[in-house]
């Protein structure tokens, strides 16, 4: 079988992650936070299966699991250049078939920009590919090159923040502000590092001049949401719920927004209002499922059904399973794993912070060791009882 989650992050972009191993396909897959759930997963089933004699489970899996906050970096590289193609540059990043000078003289001819902006893309690009040390050698020849390019400062700044490399970042994204304090996307980018130290204060501080910078910044659900989880985290509940509604008057974002408000209102006790919010989130989700998701799912399925393999597809923590039922055909034979009642009901009893690390997504983020564990049971259970016929308990683990 296969068990696929996605959607959440189904853009243009090329997202990166921060990797380990030498090897790209292997740093890409452990840098997934579904692959550190998959290794949670099958522990619990392997723990339940040897424990209760059900039937024998040979599996090698590694028990540890690192409780490291992964961050992503997608910030467009420069305004003026958002709307071009960067497709045939990032097949030669990928296949290695050009060096960075080759590259930026590739570019400085197609995109019409001088060497400076063009190793700036550049560095981008190569951020977005999680090649590291090629983007830090990028930004570093834009700079040198030209002092006064605030945009090359912003993304080495972005670069640092994603290898945790604070201090760094910081002076960075301080020179960019001060070359440019115009500019909201460094504020943004700063706010982001604040709030990964905890330095909720300066997070507030600089969030709120982004917006005000940029209230049309393709940034600004990210800062919405982030400010609503810096209020949450202090339990200032009645500013989150104002932030909230702010962000609700977006109608691209409309759904993260009545997510937000639903969870807000569930950790406040207002049970009503909570149910309300949630459910203009299903409506709102109901109509706004990303056609790239759809089409991703239907080709896995397409894929696994000519091999006779069963598809099991988790729904997001706390999102409705109606959503993603109507993505596939009565007949597909695919198995759903609800995950909105759990999560729901673990929030009102223990709080958001205890199963997210943040709420990038409005009614839920990325998961903590608990929150991972939970969307494992879940998973395990439906696995064991509809492909194994075996009823579990909801306290089976």
């Amino acid at each position: 079988m296969v068990i696929a989650m996605m959607g959440i992050n189904d853009s243009k972009e090329n997202l990166c992650f921060a990797p380990s191993s030498r090897y790209s396909v292997i740093r890409f897959l452990q840098s997934l936070r579904v692959f550190k759930l998959l290794k949670i997963l099958f522990l619990n089933l392997k723990v339940f299966i040897n424990d209760s004699g059900f039937f024998k489970f040979n599996a090698m899996v590694q028990e540890g699991l690192a409780d490291k906050q992964l961050i992503v970096a997608k910030y467009n590289p420069e305004a003026y250049l958002e709307n071009s193609s960067f497709e045939s540059d990032i097949n030669h990043i990928e296949k290695g078939e050009l060096n960075l000078n080759k590259l930026a003289s590739k570019m400085v001819i197609d995109k019409n920009i001088n060497y400076s902006q063009a190793y700036s893309v550049l560095g981008w690009l190569y951020s977005k590919s999680a090649l590291h040390k090629e983007a830090e050698e990028a930004f570093l020849k834009a700079i040198k090159i030209s002092p006064s390019l605030d945009s090359a400062y912003t993304g080495l700044g972005s670069l640092y923040l994603t290898q945790s490399k604070f201090a760094q970042a910081e002076e960075m994204l301080k020179s960019a502000i001060k070359i440019n304090s115009g500019s909201a996307t460094p504020y943004k980018v700063l706010g982001d590092i604040y709030l990964v130290k905890g330095d909720y204060k300066k997070a507030e501080t600089v969030f709120i001049k982004a917006l005000k910078l940029n209230p049309n910044n393709l940034d600004t659900s990210d800062i919405f949401l982030s400010l609503g989880w810096i209020y949450m985290i202090q339990n200032k509940m009645d500013k989150a719920e104002t932030i909230f509604k702010n962000f609700e008057e977006i109608p691209k974002y409309e759904a993260a927004a009545y997510g937000a408000l639903g969870v807000s209102y569930l950790m406040k006790g207002d049970y009503k209002l909570s149910r309300l919010y949630f459910n203009k989130q299903k409506s709102a989700s109901l109509c706004a499922y990303n056609p790239i998701t759809v089409n991703n799912y239907h080709k896995l399925n397409m894929k696994l059904k000519k091999k006779k393999i069963k598809l099991v597809c988790v729904q997001y923590p706390t999102l409705s399973i109606v959503s993603l039922k109507k993505i596939f055909d009565f007949n597909d034979n695919v198995i759903f794993v609800n995950n909105e009642r759990s999560f729901k009901e673990a929030i009102a009893r223990d709080g958001f912070k205890d199963y997210f690390t943040d709420m990038f997504a409005g009614s839920f983020g990325h998961c903590t060791l608990k929150g991972n564990r939970l969307l494992a049971q879940n998973i395990a259970n439906v696995i064991l009882k509809d492909v194994f016929n075996y009823q579990v308990s909801r306290s089976t683990f």
